[in-house]
């Protein structure tokens, strides 16, 4: 109509022609013919129509104008704003005497912080800043700067928030007397132990520049100052963490000793850095944050390394280690690999404590973050793009992929359970189960075609003998956790046939056998077998110096055992544990949880707590002094899987959760 508003209509009321709007940015080919374009990405009309895609191409940016821009007047402001952070003056920390770089990259322990000169700025800065929430002020304004610009490059103004937040981090001094280190002997012994034992299962550092660190903080000091700033605070924490790992797998000290000093280890770097006082994160303060997580899982206060895993995830997001999109494209290949690395540390320590607690993922199974690449630490370059690894030298690395490849059968499995218990069954049914045997199948696959340095082979070739230790160690670890999740696919299957075989010997009727059941039973004797397998690995360990950790070495020991109990409920498997293989690896049950006595004060309490729950299912499988009930309904936790069957044994409340989870909550170690 010739009234209809937001139109324009000529004199003789006939509707005006359209007229085009103006693009900002025209691409090269419209540019050239002088012709319209319409600035669509990432090809334009005009050049589709005339088959022109490979040709058409926009210029990165526009010629800025010289008018006050909203990121202009940002800039500003933020100059304005740091003059009030008074940054304290570099210097050395007492008997540290160690000159720390401000920049974000130069306050991390991966890239180098000592090696490079505080003035020094890598371009990655962008990448250790904040990584913002959509609904951000900071994201507004970023995506603001976008639109104007009609570009995606924000390295400017990501680059100015990144220098307030140092400035904030500079304006946190800690006092000089809370910078305390061990006499020297003892930090060489408890840092070897580290490098030894820790470093080749959880490559969380870099190994060049945490020796680097190490070294000076007993140089001499150049100059006296009365107060360190947070990086010094940082370093500090994270070294006497490394101290406190160190002690607790140094089996050159008392029990005693080794509690006593890998406390007061903690307690100094929790001083320095506690959680509740963190006003900015860096990857160091991600990286510290994940080696209490780790030292936690071998302490008494195991419910606290939930925490902390949950607080380092946070902090890792914080600063963007689980995108890949704000790593510039200049990043050097030490920073990106060893931020590559923490993430995927971040990711490993959340499963380890999902599964532990019975708790949920914080993380997604998927992430976008490429893997790290198999590079060992000294021939990690500063510059953007370098040649990987030697050819024919096997990396460390190497069992870090495989041990995180190998959580995909774990997560195939857990799909199954999902699956059935979403259809209320009580048990697999026989495609299920067939599934469950092709998974197993897959890790033995899995097993046998590891590189040649992570099997149990003597025909090494001589190029991995310079590596010997570190890859028996990696060795060991492999095949236990290998034969751990079998173990863990395999429990539920076991789980329901002895509550099949309760419900049996309760209704006193036989039934017939069908194919499901003999696929099951199937999988019970193979859960068997595996366990006596976990048994003997374990045990033949002890008589060597690279072992799995306590930790490991009696959580899986404690599996396998309770899974040799269980199966004592079902004739058919005829496992008897006063006879035969079954009596010989019960006596390696035992024999690991008195060697490892030495280790952690909790191994008694395990071994008593799996005699009290062997005395119970002696007193339901032998002939019972007195009707035992059988009427109450328990509900059985085994990870995301819960069955309801039949309680056939006085258990007392340890019975309302699986055996692993009632073992950790119930004694005064976890992990």
């Amino acid at each position: 109509m010739p009234g209809s508003p937001g139109r324009v209509h000529g004199p003789d009321g006939t509707p005006a022609p359209k007229r085009r709007k103006k693009t900002q940015l025209a691409c090269a080919p419209c540019r050239a013919r002088k012709t319209g374009c319409d600035g669509h990405r990432p090809h334009c009309r005009p050049c589709v129509s005339r088959g022109w895609q490979d040709k058409c191409q926009y210029p990165e940016s526009v010629t800025g104008s010289r008018a006050l821009t909203l990121v202009g007047i940002e800039k500003r402001l933020v100059s304005l704003e740091a003059k009030d952070y008074t940054a304290p003056p570099d210097g050395n920390a007492g008997h540290s005497a160690t000159t720390l770089s401000r920049e974000d990259e130069a306050s991390t322990l991966s890239p180098q912080r000592f090696v490079t000169a505080p003035t020094q700025r890598d371009e990655s800065t962008v990448d250790e800043g904040a990584h913002f929430g959509t609904s951000s002020n900071s994201e507004f304004i970023r995506d603001v700067h976008n639109v104007a610009a009609n570009t995606n490059n924000s390295t400017d103004l990501l680059n100015e928030i990144n220098r307030r937040s140092a400035s904030r981090r500079q304006a946190a001094p800690c006092d000089l007397k809370d910078l305390i280190l061990p006499p020297r002997r003892l930090a060489d012994e408890l840092l070897q132990t580290y490098l030894d034992l820790i470093q080749p299962v959880t490559p969380l550092l870099h190994r060049p520049t945490l020796l680097q660190q190490f070294h000076n903080l007993w140089e001499p000091a150049s100059s006296t100052v009365q107060e360190a700033g947070s990086d010094e605070a940082v370093l500090y924490a994270t070294m006497n963490m490394v101290f406190a790992l160190g002690c607790q797998r140094n089996e050159s000290f008392e029990l005693e000793k080794r509690v006593h000093l890998g406390e007061e280890f903690y307690e100094r770097s929790r001083k320095l850095i506690s959680l509740e006082l963190l006003d900015s994160y860096s990857l160091a303060v991600v990286q510290l944050l994940l080696l209490r997580a780790i030292w936690l899982f071998y302490t008494p206060h195991a419910e606290r390394c939930w925490s902390v895993v949950s607080v380092a995830v946070r902090a890792a997001q914080a600063i963007g280690l689980d995108s890949s999109k704000l790593i510039h494209q200049r990043t050097s290949q030490l920073t990106r690999e060893m931020r590559r690395r923490v993430w995927y540390v971040c990711i490993m320590l959340d499963r380890i404590a999902s599964s532990t607690f019975a708790r949920p993922l914080l993380l997604p199974r998927d992430t976008k973050v490429p893997l790290f690449a198999e590079i060992d630490d000294e021939n990690l370059s500063s510059d953007v793009d370098r040649e990987g690894q030697q050819e024919n030298h096997p990396s460390r690395l190497t069992y870090n992929r495989l041990s995180l490849e190998a959580y995909k059968f774990g997560d195939k499995a857990a799909e199954l359970r999902h699956g059935y218990t979403e259809r209320g069954a009580s048990m697999y049914n026989t495609a299920e189960l067939g599934a469950l045997a092709d998974i197993c199948q897959s890790v033995d696959d899995f097993e046998a075609n590891l590189p040649p340095f992570l099997q149990n082979r003597t025909d090494k070739p001589i190029q991995y003998l310079r590596l010997q230790r570190c890859f028996e160690l990696q060795k060991r670890n492999m095949c236990a956790r290998l034969k751990y999740l079998k173990l863990w696919i395999l429990r539920p299957i076991l789980l329901q046939e002895v509550a099949r075989e309760t419900q049996q010997q309760t209704a006193s009727v036989g039934a017939a056998e069908t194919s499901r059941d003999h696929l099951a039973r199937s999988l019970c004797r193979l859960c068997v077998h595996t366990a006596y397998e976990v048994l003997a690995e374990l045990h033949v360990a002890l008589s060597g110096s690279l072992r799995t950790s306590p930790w490991h070495a009696l959580f899986f020991t404690f599996a396998a055992g309770s899974i040799l109990i269980a199966a004592t409920l079902i004739v058919e498997l005829d496992v008897d544990l006063e006879a035969g293989s079954g009596k010989a690896s019960w006596e390696q049950v035992c024999e690991l949880f008195r060697f490892h006595t030495r280790h952690t004060s909790s191994a008694e309490h395990g071994i008593s707590l799996l005699d009290k729950f062997r005395a119970s299912i002696a007193r339901r499988t032998g002939p019972p002094e007195q009707p035992i009930s059988t009427s109450a309904t328990t509900i059985v936790e085994d990870g995301f899987f819960q069955v309801d069957w039949q309680q056939p044994w006085d258990f007392g409340t340890e019975d309302l959760m699986s055996l692993d989870t009632s073992w950790f909550i119930s004694q005064d170690f976890i992990f």
